[in-house]
């Protein structure tokens, strides 16, 4: 993996908290994340609200460097580089 480049990843997670950061339940997920990462112009953390105030035993990065996309506002994202709600369209 380290030799694949990508524009734009998409980077499940298991937990996001404030002293944990973004992580993962697995070693080897942990590390592919964090290659997947490094070599992306941008990343993108896709996570739903019940992920938020839990961490998994290894880290994938820090909160302040996570794009973090999710369907409920939670005081945790105040801690993100950025993020989005992202709420389906009303029919």
């Amino acid at each position: 993996m380290r030799g694949m480049f990508f524009d734009i990843s998409f980077i499940g997670v298991s937990g996001i908290s404030t002293k944990a950061g973004i992580t993962t339940f697995d070693v080897r997920e942990a590390m592919k994340k964090k290659i997947i990462i490094a070599n992306s112009t941008r990343s993108y953390v896709l996570a739903d609200s019940a992920k938020f105030g839990r961490s998994s035993s290894y880290k994938v990065t820090d909160l302040k460097d996570a794009f973090i996309i999710t369907d409920q506002y939670n005081e945790i994202l105040g801690s993100a580089a950025e993020h989005r709600i992202a709420k389906p369209e009303e029919t």
